[in-house]
């Protein structure tokens, strides 16, 4: 992916993992982070993409550009099938088609420009 640089702000095992499976990957909590350092980690990203995470929702308040990858059976908050919320004018929502694997919406999440 040339011209684009991958940033981990997953805090954890599940992070170092992340980071250290993808050559190249910015690890910015691998020393982790008080909440201010990593929003400013979070604004200092042209795009952020995630799960429904600690940086889906810090992008989100902080009015950031955000993609989220939501499983079929997402958490209330995220509604039932929109692909806005009410919570985040910033976040645009990918959901799962029901009992279908993640294929969909990872081509979505690729083909907005």
């Amino acid at each position: 992916m040339a011209g684009i640089d991958l940033v981990n702000l997953q805090h954890g095992a599940p992070g170092r993992a992340l980071a250290a499976s993808v050559a190249g990957v910015i690890d910015v909590t691998a020393e982790g982070l008080a909440l201010d350092a990593y929003a400013d980690a979070v604004a200092a990203t042209d795009l952020l993409i995630s799960v429904d995470t600690l940086a889906a929702h810090c992008a989100g308040a902080m009015g950031h550009p955000v993609r989220v990858a939501l499983p079929a059976m997402a958490d209330w908050r995220w509604g039932r099938d929109a692909t806005t919320t009410a919570w985040y004018s910033s976040a645009s929502l990918f959901r799962q088609a029901e009992g279908r694997g993640w294929d969909d919406v990872v081509a979505g999440l690729c083909a907005v420009g």
